[in-house]
C-alpha cells in the first residue's frame, strides 16, 4: 500500500467531511430535545360528559400498555404513565453516542360528581387512553335561586 493513502476504506475516510453530517446530527439532537420537552409537559386530556358518564381521552404517545396506571377515588382520577426515550447514533459498526431518558408523567383530575369505580372501563389504543367513568348515584340537587 502507498504510504500517503489511508489504511481505511475511502468512504470511512470521507465520512467526517460529509457536508450533511452535521445537519443530520443537529436534526437528531433536536428530535430528542423535542421529545424530552413533550415528556416534561402534563398529560393532555379531553373531557366529555353526558347524563350517565364522563369520558376522558388522555394522549400518551410512546407509552406501553403495562406502564399505565389509572386510580379512581371518589371524584378523583389519577393517571400515571412511564415514559422512556432512547436515541443512539451509529457510524458503521462503532457506536458514537447514546442518550436515554426514563421518567413518569402524571395527571390528576377532579370531577364534579362521584364515579362508580366498579363499572369504569379503560382502553389504550394508538397512543390514546380512553376512560369511560360512569357517574355514581343521582346527580347533586340544584337549589333554584329566586
Amino acid at each position: 500500500m502507498h504510504p500517503l493513502l489511508p489504511d481505511r476504506p475511502p468512504r470511512r475516510a470521507l465520512a467526517p467531511l460529509h457536508p450533511l453530517r452535521r445537519l443530520r446530527e443537529a436534526w437528531q439532537r433536536r428530535r430528542f430535545e423535542h421529545a424530552l420537552r413533550q415528556l416534561g409537559q402534563p398529560i393532555r386530556i379531553e373531557l366529555r360528559e353526558d347524563a350517565q358518564a364522563y369520558t376522558v381521552l388522555a394522549w400518551l404517545p410512546g407509552a406501553d400498555k403495562g406502564d399505565i396506571e389509572v386510580a379512581l377515588d371518589g371524584n378523583r382520577v389519577r393517571i400515571v404513565a412511564a415514559a422512556r426515550i432512547a436515541q443512539a447514533q451509529h457510524l458503521g459498526d462503532s457506536q458514537l453516542r447514546r442518550e436515554r431518558y426514563a421518567g413518569r408523567r402524571l395527571r390528576v383530575l377532579r370531577l364534579p360528581q362521584q364515579i362508580d369505580a366498579a363499572s369504569a372501563r379503560a382502553e389504550y389504543r394508538h397512543g390514546v387512553l380512553e376512560l369511560v367513568l360512569p357517574k355514581a348515584g343521582p346527580p347533586p340537587a340544584l337549589v333554584p335561586v329566586r
